[in-house]
């Protein structure tokens, strides 16, 4: 499943962050899905639930934010939004949308004590 490559990522990040600024416990943890990622939110956080258990993050929410995911309008090349499919373009009305890369899952902010 997706979802838990997600997680292992979003623990090595943390992981990180406790390396140059010692913390001994994570509250809460803040990600960011784009709307046209290929994760599930339902899924990433029944995973996270899952692996945290028994470790140092048990006991931490996860906070799943959905966002609006950025592209290119290939008839008109204007940048726009995309967060809603079938999107158009608001500039010219048209259909073919190409996203923009990096429109996947973002670690946002971790709340430590």
């Amino acid at each position: 499943m997706h979802e838990f490559d997600i997680c292992e990522r979003l623990f090595d990040l943390i992981a990180e962050q406790q390396a140059s600024r010692p913390f001994t416990r994570v509250k809460r943890v803040r990600v960011d899905v784009g709307f046209l990622s290929s994760a599930d939110t339902e899924a990433l956080a029944s995973a996270f639930d899952i692996m945290i258990r028994g470790t140092p993050l048990d006991g931490a929410i996860l906070q799943i934010e959905r966002m609006a995911s950025l592209g290119d309008c290939l008839d008109c090349g204007a940048e726009v939004t995309i967060g809603a499919l079938p999107a158009l373009c608001p500039h010219c009305g048209g259909t073919r949308l190409r996203p923009a890369p990096g429109n996947s899952t973002r670690f946002v902010e971790i709340e430590v004590v």
